[in-house]
């Protein structure tokens, strides 16, 4: 009798885990109109349209209009970091938003058309959160619903018996501030020129601001700011067709790491113009990703030209209450071939409407050679710099244009650095790092116009930008975190070399420390020993030598305050000191 084969037992299958979906409902008798929000909203009829005010889960402003009643606009986002629901109220043919901010301060925004709102202002106009309103002979109730996604609901009642909400008996005078609740910035406030030192910049805290900043092209081929950023790209032969680019996070992240703290935006200069709903909303990405990572920003309103029309005006007035809140600078024209007289009166119309009171600039057309004219009107000297000249000579060059250019007696920005010709080469990284260190030592700045999608890109009849790499980013991190201790009140001070024919020499004093670089400008190729420098120290402390390749110390003395001659450790190229 064969043996009768097993059955097998089957093998149970396992029941996958399944993630919890989002639940989402509202109140009986409400239906919901999506999204996410956080706290109450707040309901307004203003010049024939509903709104609806909303505090998103990125604790900013959002507002949804609808002109029946039925369909609503997607959110439209107004910024701000909110701890309170948003309020809402027309006073005086104008639609007020207000909230209180993360300093417990309220504050306000504003529109006359339905569309265009003014900056965030300290203030109160006694607006309250009012989920309720009539509109059309219906009464509207809104409500934040409850889940884990709580939606926007809404209830529509057809025989209102309308509750009316209370409006203050005048228009009041909020109190403006310089420090707004936009969407993520900088905590120390907008930059003003320091009131001890015309050259320099300091925040709303009378910190000192030392610029150092980049220009790029942004989204010239109609793609989404947020992609195509070039970075890192490496020589012709070896990147793709149209070179090595990235996302927008890697790219901010990367240069916020090495130290840049502004970027400009060149509107029109190889970059998307404002000219449709989508522009003005990658416009609002834009600014609010190098908000979120810390730039501060300096916008460029028009390229080449200077439109004074009304149309240009009203264009000017758009920037200005849409991004007023964000920017730092303005700069009224890129290489302006525009008259004075266009341009004074563009910077008379932006400090007149501008609530923020940022300073105003323009750079003139570039031919090959900085153009550098003085108007009244302009709060900053912003040139445009390229260069050919070599490791040797650049931080001569560097120097003796700013402090020509400081003959202005205002702050100096070169708002467009980069070489001639190629964007690369052998020595380019060393020639950055020497021109950013001597521009801060004559009381200036530089944005480099970065073009880093390609390691060699080349233009034999023109400029060809910079390339900002690795390698020149670890060196302006080392300057960063250098100038990071420099005083505001530190000026130009005397500093004497004992071999003025082999190392120039630049410094800087203020009331608690001395600061000077030193540069080697005829040996590259091995160390230079043997130097002293004779100069006159505020008070007595330690004097650190750094190496400005690496941030490594060279040496460290003890110093008594008054004049004393120091010796120079031995460095190679150039050599920076601080005393406290």
């Amino acid at each position: 009798t064969p043996t009768p084969t097993p059955t097998p037992t089957p093998t149970p299958t396992p029941t996958p885990t399944v993630s919890p979906t989002p639940t989402t409902s509202c109140p009986t008798g409400y239906t919901s109109l999506g999204g996410q929000i956080t706290d109450n909203p707040s309901a307004s009829v203003f010049n024939s349209k509903l709104y609806v005010f909303l505090k998103g889960t990125d604790t900013a402003a959002y507002y949804r209009t609808s002109s029946d009643g039925v369909s609503f606009a997607n959110p439209i986002y107004l910024g701000g970091s909110l701890i309170s629901a948003p309020a809402s109220a027309v006073i005086d043919a104008r639609l007020y938003l207000e909230a209180t901010g993360t300093d417990n301060n309220r504050y306000y925004r504003l529109t006359t058309d339905g569309i265009n709102f003014n900056n965030w202002t300290r203030g109160s106009v006694s607006a309250t959160t009012n989920p309720t309103t009539v509109f059309q002979a219906r009464t509207y109730n809104f409500a934040k619903g409850s889940g884990t996604e709580a939606p926007l609901c809404m209830q529509v009642v057809s025989s209102p018996t309308p509750t009316p909400t209370p409006t203050p008996t005048s228009t009041p005078t909020p109190t403006p501030t310089s420090t707004p609740t936009p969407t993520p910035t900088p905590t120390s406030g907008f930059i003003k020129q320091n009131p001890n030192n015309p050259y320099r910049f300091v925040d709303a805290n009378n910190n000192p601001f030392y610029p150092i900043g980049i220009g790029d092209c942004v989204s010239v081929d109609g793609s989404s700011v947020l992609a195509n950023w070039g970075f890192d790209g490496r020589p012709s032969q070896l990147a793709g067709p149209h070179g090595d680019r990235t996302d927008i996070d890697t790219y901010l992240s990367a240069y916020r790491d090495a130290g840049f703290n502004l970027f400009r935006w060149s509107i029109g200069n190889c970059s998307f113009n404002l000219d449709s709903e989508y522009s003005w909303s990658q416009g609002d990405l834009l600014v609010s990703k190098l908000r979120q990572y810390g730039f501060r920003i300096q916008l460029v309103f028009f390229h080449n030209n200077a439109d004074t029309s009304a149309a240009g005006l009203a264009y000017l007035q758009r920037v200005i209450d849409r991004y007023g809140s964000s920017v730092d600078i303005w700069e009224v024209s890129n290489e302006s071939y525009a008259s004075d007289s266009s341009l004074t009166l563009l910077a008379n119309y932006i400090k007149a409407n501008d609530p923020n009171r940022h300073p105003v600039t323009t750079s003139f057309v570039y031919s090959n050679s900085p153009q550098v004219r003085d108007i009244a009107a302009m709060d900053i000297t912003s040139p445009h710099f390229y260069t050919s000249a070599s490791e040797f000579e650049v931080d001569r060059e560097t120097y003796l244009n700013i402090i020509n250019w400081k003959s202005f007696g205002k702050p100096v920005i070169i708002g467009e650095y980069g070489n001639v010709v190629v964007n690369w080469d052998a020595t380019s990284d060393l020639r950055n790092r020497l021109s950013t260190w001597t521009a801060f030592f004559a009381e200036g700045s530089i944005y480099f116009w970065n073009t880093s999608f390609i390691m060699n890109y080349s233009d034999p009849n023109s400029v060809a930008n910079a390339y900002l790499g690795p390698t020149t980013r670890g060196y302006i991190r080392v300057l960063t975190d250098y100038t990071g201790q420099v005083p505001a009140d530190a000026r130009i001070a005397n500093i004497t070399v004992s071999n003025p024919n082999s190392v120039r020499a630049s410094a800087l004093s203020s009331s608690s420390g001395y600061f000077a670089y030193l540069h080697a400008y005829t040996n590259h190729t091995s160390a230079t020993s043997g130097i002293t420098v004779t100069i006159n120290v505020p008070q007595s402390g330690t004097a650190t030598w750094i190496n400005p390749s690496t941030g490594a110390v060279l040496g460290t003395q003890s110093v008594s305050a008054g004049v004393q001659t120091l010796n120079v450790p031995s460095f190679l190229i150039d050599a920076a000191l601080k005393i406290f």
